[in-house]
């Protein structure tokens, strides 16, 4: 991407910017520039984020992937409310429950994988979950192979004798944590197609602040999503007999 800096209309280089700016900073008051008013990104988009810092290897990705998962949206809950909004859901066409079944057996992609999970999860628990919750529950029942990309992202409590996500704190690099390890990924792309076929309803939630070792973060919320099985997920629940079978042979796991 490359930057364009003008001066009143006036077309300036690169270099003429930057030596503008370091020539009036003593003298011009601190500014700043605020990029939502050119990208338009929600803590929605966080996960891609993590996922292409991830790809990148680059921990400054994965820091403002961090920072645009943890948005409040403040703005919103304090704007006026003067009249009610009238929301029309849009029409959308999902698959049946017969063609979303043949849809993931005939492919080994990490969504279908996520998707299987979330399924065969939220018909055990029949209520509200985390992705959290899905994630630890597989690592420790699943027994796949100790190299297997399972327990990335995880580190092995021996008091507790349990894998527990991996946080991000001072000195732990951000590609070795939960967010952004493959069965995190899997997780949340399964969660997207899940959502768009209707077979889960998801409630937006804000975890405790001060839930990070380091200060910096003390005062921080975190967005997550919950989620429970809609009707139609039920019923593919009940009709998908080898879900489970489909998770431990994509994770390669012996019985």
């Amino acid at each position: 991407m490359d930057l364009k800096f003008a001066f009143h209309g006036i077309p300036l280089e690169e270099s003429e910017a930057a030596v503008l700016f370091q020539a009036m900073g003593s003298k011009s008051k601190e500014q700043l520039f605020d990029l939502s008013n050119i990208f338009d990104l929600s803590s929605d988009d966080a996960p891609k984020l993590f996922q292409c810092a991830v790809e990148t290897k680059s921990e400054a990705l994965a820091t403002l992937a961090y920072k645009v998962g943890s948005i409040t949206m403040i703005q919103k809950r304090t704007a006026p409310q003067n009249k009610p909004k009238v929301i029309v859901p849009a029409s959308k066409s999902t698959l049946s429950v017969e063609d979303v079944i043949d849809k993931i057996n005939t492919t080994n992609a990490r969504w279908a994988v996520g998707v299987a999970m979330l399924i065969v999860y939220g018909a055990q628990e029949n209520d509200w979950a985390t992705v959290k919750q899905t994630a630890c529950h597989f690592v420790n029942t699943l027994k796949a192979p100790i190299d297997s990309e399972l327990f990335k992202g995880f580190l092995y409590n021996n008091k507790e004798s349990v894998y527990t996500p991996r946080v991000w704190k001072t000195g732990i690099n951000r590609k070795d944590t939960f967010h952004v390890g493959p069965l995190y990924m899997a997780l949340m792309t399964g969660f997207r197609w899940c959502e768009q076929n209707d077979l889960i309803e998801k409630q937006r939630r804000l975890s405790e602040p001060g839930q990070h070792n380091d200060p910096r973060y003390a005062s921080m919320q975190r967005v997550y999503y919950r989620y429970k099985l809609t009707e139609k997920g039920k019923v593919l629940a009940d009709t998908w007999a080898d879900a489970m079978t489909y998770v431990k042979n994509y994770y390669k796991v012996s019985d």
